[in-house]
């Protein structure tokens, strides 16, 4: 997995607005907890197909993140 695949997961944007979200209020509150799922879908939407990561634990290869067309539609 590399640094740009890493960076560009969409449940890191997720996260960082679930942080926000913790840490604000009021309408900066609401703005961060509506930001974060739009983020979360501008990644999903704009990943080129084709594009993965994985990685190997306990001798079984992992993909936490796979482009194609059928995985795009269930992120949406």
């Amino acid at each position: 997995m590399g640094v740009t695949e890493a960076l560009a997961h969409p449940a890191l944007a997720l996260f960082a607005g679930a942080l926000l979200v913790a840490v604000l209020h009021g309408r900066a509150r609401a703005a961060a907890a509506l930001a974060a799922p739009l983020a979360a879908l501008a990644l999903v939407t704009s990943a080129p197909d084709g594009a993965h990561a994985s990685l190997t634990f306990a001798g079984l290869a992992l993909t936490p993140f796979r482009v194609d067309p059928l995985s795009r539609l269930f992120a949406i």
